[in-house]
């Protein structure tokens, strides 16, 4: 991310990298859901969506070679992946309901922070692809200003979802105590 930064500074084109860390993204989020998640078909159902995201990412990339905006598409199917994935999480935690007090796992808060910043980031990842598409002919001042607000708004949910991880950390370490 610092990369693409540097690259956007520099007015040189970035989506390059944000479509290999949407890749990345797409790697962790699975294996991870993968490693604690627990029910009959997983291994099918969590493979077959890595495979899924895996071949869009080459065919947007090395077929089609769509390098021109941000892939809004790619990031909203992600977050929409990640949030599934975590009602998965929540449901499992409900239907085993044993002496091992929820708040105390890292997991949960990590799975709460990763649920806080997908669920909103979705709803931002697909107006993105709305507006852009709407306004990449005419691109004035006011649309430029909107564009920045909603990832102003990005932004903001990822600071609420760090926050949450770092309390949720503090709240786990004091309690053990």
């Amino acid at each position: 991310m610092t990369l693409a930064a540097i690259k956007a500074f520099y007015n040189e084109r970035n989506i390059g990298i944000y479509n290999a860390f949407l890749l990345f993204n797409l790697t962790i989020i699975c294996y991870y859901f993968f490693k604690i998640l627990i029910f009959r078909f997983k291994n099918i159902f969590i493979g077959l969506v890595y495979l899924l995201g895996v071949v869009y990412i080459i065919i947007k990339n090395l077929v089609f070679k769509d390098y021109g905006l941000f892939d809004s598409i790619g990031f909203s199917s992600l977050s929409a992946i990640t949030v599934l994935f975590s009602l998965f999480y929540y449901r499992q935690i409900l239907k085993k309901i044993d002496d091992t007090v929820i708040y105390y796992t890292l997991d949960f808060w990590i799975i709460s922070a990763l649920f806080t910043y997908n669920l909103g980031a979705f709803l931002i990842f697909l107006s993105f692809y709305f507006l852009t598409d709407r306004i990449i002919d005419s691109y004035s001042d006011s649309e430029r200003d909107l564009l920045t607000l909603l990832w102003g708004l990005h932004n903001i949910l990822l600071f609420i979802s760090s926050i949450v991880l770092i309390f949720g950390n503090i709240w786990r370490r004091f309690r053990k105590k």
